[in-house]
């Protein structure tokens, strides 16, 4: 039990002040207002459509909508943005040589080499933070002991994925081959590792 409130003590403190919200820019008029009014009428009419109570299939239908369409990163911000979600500033030491594309859920972003494949698996994935339960909710209701929580604590707020080939970046800075809480890194404190 006390390495839990240790945990908890430490992730309650994060010093969210390092996070930066992307602030986009107004819509230009001409190609890019134009292609803005018809990807609002999407989102929307996906929107009305799960009316709020599927959020997991409302994503899945922009995200299914939007991800053939090439769009670039701005695009992509605008249309998770407007489905509900935040977008972050990019990691320090993160390349320009990426292409952007949806996480396969919740609402996040993957940044991936340029001129490799989904099976190279090089890529840095940003995502909101699930907040499904507030640490203090999931202590009162003792889920933190039986397993109920959804994700982990360090996933209630923004986190970073960051995985080569397939292994995946730890909190500390290893490189290891399974998925687990500590390849959940804080978006405040991650620093992009390379690509090799």
């Amino acid at each position: 039990m006390k390495n839990f409130w240790t945990k908890t003590t430490s992730l309650v403190k994060r010093d969210m002040s390092q996070i930066q919200n992307y602030q986009l820019q107004y819509v230009q008029k001409g190609h890019e207002l134009d292609w803005w009014k018809k990807a609002t009428v999407e989102i929307d009419r996906y929107r009305t459509f799960y009316n709020g109570t599927q959020p997991k299939q409302f994503y899945n239908a922009v995200r299914r909508e939007f991800a053939s369409k090439n769009l670039n990163e701005i695009q992509t911000r605008r249309v998770l943005e407007y489905s509900g979600f935040n977008t972050y500033v990019k990691p320090s030491g993160l390349p320009s040589n990426v292409a952007v594309e949806f996480s396969k859920k919740n609402g996040g972003m993957t940044f991936r080499k340029l001129g490799t494949t989904t099976d190279d698996n090089l890529v840095v994935r940003i995502c909101p933070g699930l907040a499904e339960e507030s640490v203090v909710s999931s202590v009162i209701k003792g889920n933190h002991l039986n397993g109920k929580m959804k994700g982990t604590l360090r996933q209630q707020t923004p986190y970073v994925v960051q995985r080569k080939g397939h292994e995946y970046l730890t909190i500390s800075g290893e490189w290891v081959d399974k998925a687990t809480p500590n390849t959940h890194i804080p978006l405040e404190i991650y620093k992009f590792k390379g690509w090799e």
